[in-house]
């Protein structure tokens, strides 16, 4: 093995990126696992094609959204390792190909889990091989592509990681392809016919949900960015917001993406005529699914409330009450929780609508359950982030302002 893929395979099962490996192991296994168990319904029940498609989307789309999130975890420790490569000699394609080694890793391990669960509840030959190609590409693929983005600065100039500058400004250009892309599938599928419509119409239902945590940092930077005023612990929200909400928007937009899948598979499942959806696999990988997302979720507030550590620890050494800090570190994650909630709402309604005209019923919205969901949502990131502060005030001491 070479040197470079070596050392990425360490890293990636070391002591500190174990939380890492085993979250991208588990969200990569289940989306292997939904896309096999759906495949194998299409064979047996083509008439199912819309509902097990789509509902196999909407499982689908927030792990994809947890596999590129959990593959940046711990961004900041993994810029330092790769840029300490860099200034050592390696080249800046050795620098990536380690980043890619570190990913794979955990996407290849999942992919075997995934494929493993499969063969050992259905066999060998209830497997779809196309799909089970598919899958064996898009997933580590996803993972490899999200750490290869976020190494991109450090394998140029690895000096840059260490500067505390001004964060630059998103461009909206590049964010708009995704949802722009996916309203046109919809639409090509919806008004077409056949299983070629349904199979497009399933592309663009998980391309506008994966646009959501997407579009959300640039929403959110637009959004605060002419905020002024109000208590101390919101404007300290504000201001930090203002200056880096990446990480914020990214769990805002896991959190998102899973709300509206939510939503739309409510919706189709409630308006579908009543017949078998999609197999007795369904609710069990939506279980899966559900406790996998709210793993990754834990680990990324954790991870970002840990990004601010030395912050934290400025502030209490100026005398900032922790009540102050908590306050605004909790605020620093409902913002932008709000406006993925409203964007979540929309979307999964809107794709489940056009889901089920495409199987020639009517619309049925549930409502209260949409409400009852987005409380949760808002819900269970308050209870993590306080959760999450303790343990940030256990590490925010006077040490964390020393530089190595």
């Amino acid at each position: 093995m070479r040197t470079d893929l070596a050392i990425g395979v360490r890293l990636a099962v070391g002591r500190h990126a174990l939380a890492r490996f085993v979250l991208v192991a588990g969200d990569v296994g289940l989306c292997v696992a939904v896309l096999l168990f759906a495949a194998g319904e299409l064979g047996p029940h083509p008439g199912r094609l819309v509902a097990v498609v789509a509902v196999a989307g909407f499982l689908l789309a927030p792990l994809l959204v947890f596999v590129a999130s959990v593959a940046r975890l711990g961004g900041p420790e993994r810029d330092r390792r790769l840029a300490t490569l860099r200034l050592l000699g390696a080249s800046a394609r050795q620098v990536r190909r380690v980043a890619i080694a570190e990913s794979l890793t955990g996407a290849v391990a999942g992919l075997v889990l995934g494929m493993g669960v499969f063969f050992a509840v259905r066999g060998f030959g209830a497997v779809a091989w196309p799909a089970l190609v598919v899958v064996a590409a898009v997933a580590p693929v996803l993972a490899a592509g999200a750490a290869l983005a976020g190494t991109r600065d450090t394998a140029v100039e690895p000096l840059g990681v260490v500067r505390r500058g001004e964060t630059a400004v998103r461009r909206v250009r590049w964010r708009v392809v995704p949802i722009v892309l996916g309203v046109v599938l919809l639409v090509i599928g919806v008004a077409s016919t056949g299983e070629t419509a349904d199979l497009t119409a399933a592309a663009g239902l998980v391309s506008v949900l994966v646009s959501i945590p997407v579009l959300l940092p640039w929403l959110v930077e637009r959004a605060v960015g002419g905020l002024r005023g109000g208590r101390p612990s919101w404007q300290l929200a504000v201001r930090r917001l203002q200056a880096d909400s990446g990480t914020p928007s990214r769990v805002a937009g896991g959190v998102a993406v899973l709300l509206a899948a939510a939503v739309g598979a409510r919706t189709v499942l409630r308006s579908a005529p009543p017949v078998p959806l999609v197999g007795e696999g369904v609710s069990l990988m939506s279980v899966f699914t559900l406790l996998v997302a709210g793993a990754s979720l834990l680990v990324l507030v954790v991870q970002q409330l840990s990004e601010r550590r030395r912050a934290v620890a400025a502030l209490a050494a100026s005398g900032v009450p922790w009540g102050v800090i908590g306050r605004s570190l909790l605020w620093q994650n409902l913002i932008p929780i709000g406006f993925g909630v409203v964007v979540a709402d929309l979307a999964g309604a809107g794709l489940a609508a056009a889901v089920v005209r495409m199987a020639d019923a009517r619309v049925s919205f549930d409502w209260p359950f949409t409400i009852v969901v987005s409380a949760l949502a808002v819900v269970m990131v308050m209870v993590v982030t306080v959760s999450a502060i303790p343990l940030v005030r256990a590490s925010a001491h006077s040490d964390a302002l020393r530089e190595e």
